[in-house]
């Protein structure tokens, strides 16, 4: 299709003042500086809108399913162990015993209350963290209810963690003084270093 000449003239013109724009030194300052300065404000609305929306709302959902998680695993502990917290120690050997396949029932259990200990001390931790970065969108009307709430329900964990952690921490020296859990350990180090010595 033929182009109109009054068209051909007006983009001649166009990519003539184009052409001087780009070539002039004067002008290319002009331009750079205000690439600099577009930039410039373009990367600190982003900043600015990242960490007053885009964070806040990625902590709290990181807090919310965090504190589901560890409230799960809380209970979890609590409803395993309760019982055999409450119960003599007579009756806490018959029930390792009864319970346990593994050939070194008092040291399986002993270790699988340390696991529990462990992980309780590290969702403890956790919390601690959670809570520090919650606190830092009080001030934030936006987020300040469900701040203050995520806050409320982090220190709730906290009392329930410290409670199960008595619990299996209890559990845990009393399996620690048992006679048979001494033999258990001293009959595993044998098999473990004759195993040693028959690799060898």
């Amino acid at each position: 299709m033929h182009v109109p000449v009054n068209k051909q003239i007006r983009y001649f013109f166009l990519l003539l003042l184009f052409c001087n724009v780009c070539t002039s030194k004067a002008h290319c300052k002009y331009y750079i500086a205000g690439a600099i300065t577009t930039l410039l404000i373009g990367k600190l609305s982003y900043d600015y809108f990242y960490n007053y929306y885009i964070i806040p709302e990625q902590t709290i959902e990181c807090c919310q399913s965090t504190f589901r998680t560890i409230e799960q695993d809380v209970s979890h502990y609590h409803k395993l162990y309760h019982n055999d917290a409450h119960i003599s120690d007579w009756e806490l050997k018959e029930l390792i015993l009864d319970n346990s396949d593994d050939p070194y029932p008092f040291l399986q259990y002993y270790r699988s209350l340390e696991q529990a200990l462990f992980l309780l001390q590290k969702h403890h931790a956790t919390i601690t963290t959670q809570i520090a970065e919650i606190k830092k969108y009080e001030k934030k009307l936006q987020y300040k209810n469900l701040a203050l709430q995520l806050e409320k329900n982090g220190k709730d964990l906290e009392k329930q963690i410290s409670k199960t952690v008595s619990l299996v921490t209890i559990l845990h020296m009393r399996v620690a003084s048992f006679k048979e859990y001494h033999e258990d350990c001293y009959y595993w180090k044998e098999k473990m270093n004759s195993e040693k010595m028959g690799d060898a």
